[in-house]
């Protein structure tokens, strides 16, 4: 008599094919000025929005550094990744990071990319100067503002408009709108993007009694 045994083989549950989330990269890099965007991706899409939170740690110092678009990640109903946007703000400080993780929620286990880390590169300290230093005013002149890159010198460019407020040192001889006045009241100038210097006016004021030997620090 022969027997007939039907052994059937157990599956090895190791989560290969289950829904997992992951970080699409383990590296990105926060650029100095500019934005970032960090994508969580869910292998399996959810049936309704799924809600992930996110762990911020790391050297680089929330809202100082950079700031971050959302506390966690939303993936919606039917979709497969999320994203957050990560932006710089006073980063001038070397050598800082932030680092992002995930635990995992319902119904999702976590893949091989569960941390993210973001070196945060450093913002250029930046030099403002006027050029020349002294005027001589008889009637109008321009005065020119121009930026150098500590790093880059006088090859800097703007990235982003710049504001400069324009203040009235205390110890000016001459005196705003008695003797002389800021071409249409300006209280900032803009250096535009792209761009080094910038200029603005300062003329005389009308029917002012006697501005002769007068001094003004803007």
């Amino acid at each position: 008599m022969i027997i007939l045994i039907i052994v059937s083989a157990a599956c090895n549950d190791d989560d290969s094919s289950g829904a997992k989330l992951s970080f699409s990269r383990s590296i990105y890099i926060l650029p100095s000025n500019g934005s970032l965007e960090v994508e969580l991706r869910a292998s399996v899409a959810p049936e309704t929005d799924l809600s992930i939170p996110v762990i911020i740690e790391g050297t680089a110092i929330l809202d100082e550094d950079y700031e971050i678009s959302a506390n966690g990640f939303m993936i919606k109903a039917g979709e497969t990744s999320a994203t957050l946007t990560i932006t710089p703000k006073n980063n001038l400080t070397a050598n800082r990071e932030i680092r992002l993780s995930i635990n995992p929620v319902s119904g999702y286990t976590l893949g091989d990319k569960k941390i993210a880390i973001i070196p945060v590169e450093v913002k250029e300290h930046i030099m403002y100067t006027f050029k020349p230093v002294i005027y001589r005013l008889l009637s109008e002149i321009d005065i020119r503002i121009e930026v150098e890159g500590e790093n880059s010198g006088s090859s800097f460019r703007a990235t982003t408009d710049i504001v400069l407020p324009i203040e009235i040192d205390p110890s000016s001889t001459a005196i705003l709108n008695e003797d002389f006045e800021l071409e249409n009241g300006i209280t900032s100038v803009t250096i535009p993007k792209g761009s080094y210097y910038t200029r603005f006016k300062i003329k005389i004021k009308e029917g002012a009694e006697d501005y002769t030997g007068k001094k003004r620090y803007p």
